[in-house]
């Protein structure tokens, strides 16, 4: 359903600036928590894809996330039916 992605991209922002915020206004309240696991999740994933983006050498691995990164374009993906 792609329609829902900008729907969701924006619920999650909401939820992020939700937090940023509390956590500004109450930063002795907010100190126990890092961050949401979730985000940290997210976070974490973009760190090694950005990672194995920068690498010059060809990798030497094929996992599924190399597959994807091979994969990747940014032009548009035509649909000939």
């Amino acid at each position: 359903m792609p329609w829902l992605i900008p729907f969701l991209t924006q619920i999650i922002r909401l939820q992020m600036s939700i937090f940023m915020g509390l956590r500004s206004i109450a930063p002795r309240f907010m100190n126990h928590f890092e961050e949401l696991p979730g985000f940290w999740i997210i976070n974490q994933v973009q760190h090694v894809v950005n990672q194995r983006i920068a690498q010059t050498e060809p990798p030497n691995r094929i996992d599924l996330l190399q597959l994807m990164l091979d994969a990747a374009t940014s032009n548009q993906v035509k649909v000939c039916l």
